[in-house]
């Protein structure tokens, strides 16, 4: 009969299902059915909000009702850093890039040393192509946690985008010693596109080898593999997995609309794109 309990139970197995660590379709059944426990047990609790917002972002793709559920979490409890945190994340994947990096800038004031806020500043700053300054926070989130393998990847990626080759390889050196040559399929897309930007296709294609041989006994997220195959510019593949992850319904193609033009700036001006992300009712 406890609400905080079954709220962090919905979070945990919210986040759980979208990084595919077991049967998605039980972890999200059991995400929900926490949620509905958190809810029922108390109305006002800021963390059950913040648990309904995931679920609804990234599995019900109700992008009203995501907003609607983060916002009450923040005014039933104004202290709420993961709230913040949760609401930045929504903010980037709908490009509302300004009110995403006021939100992000709250959670770290709220929670200066979790990798969260100090992700989601590195992240708004990336996408708006503000490289320097995304490197910044990703190298602090590295000094904050050495062991967070996002800090790596992103900050690697960030630096292969900008042209900065050489420290990105190094970068990814790192996160290749770190994961054993996996670590899950987002690490892989994303050190896969670092590949591809600093030259190394050799690389890339390996990261989508180990990509598709992972799918053979279990759920690799389409999105993540067309982000390497936009990155190398295999326009085809790109749209073609795009396509399959808004089939499959997969988690990462909340991102897609945010990552147009980190990936796939060879086709995100094509009408099967577009088509895309009218699927997806994304936010004019």
């Amino acid at each position: 009969a406890f609400s905080l309990a079954w709220s962090g139970m919905a979070q945990v197995l919210a986040i759980q299902a979208y990084l595919t660590l077991g049967t998605r379709e039980e972890l999200l059944d059991d995400a929900r059915t926490a949620m509905a426990n958190a809810l029922r047990l108390d109305p006002s609790s800021s963390e059950a909000h913040n648990a309904a917002g995931m679920i609804r972002f990234y599995f019900n793709w109700d992008w009203e009702g995501a907003e609607r559920g983060y916002l009450k979490a923040i005014e039933l409890n104004p202290g709420n850093a993961r709230a913040y945190n949760r609401y930045s994340t929504f903010l980037i994947a709908m490009r509302r890039n300004e009110e995403a990096l006021q939100a992000a800038r709250k959670a770290e004031q709220l929670d200066p040393i979790s990798t969260g806020p100090t992700h989601d500043l590195g992240i708004v700053h990336m996408v708006r192509g503000e490289y320097a300054e995304a490197v910044r926070q990703f190298d602090k989130a590295m000094k904050l946690h050495p062991d967070w393998i996002w800090g790596y990847v992103k900050g690697g990626l960030t630096e292969s985008i900008a042209g900065n080759a050489d420290r990105a390889l190094e970068l990814a050196a790192i996160v290749e010693e770190k994961t054993d040559g996996w670590g899950s399929a987002g690490v892989q897309a994303w050190t896969g596109a670092l590949y591809a930007y600093a030259g190394r296709r050799d690389l890339a294609r390996r990261a989508l080898d180990r990509m598709h041989a992972r799918a053979d006994s279990e759920y690799v997220d389409p999105v993540a593999i067309a982000d390497v195959y936009g990155a190398l510019r295999d326009n085809e593949n790109a749209l073609r997995y795009l396509e399959k992850g808004v089939d499959d319904q997969a988690p990462d193609a909340v991102f897609i609309y945010a990552r147009a033009h980190l990936f796939y700036q060879g086709v995100k001006d094509t009408p099967r794109f577009k088509q895309v992300l009218r699927a997806m009712k994304f936010p004019e």
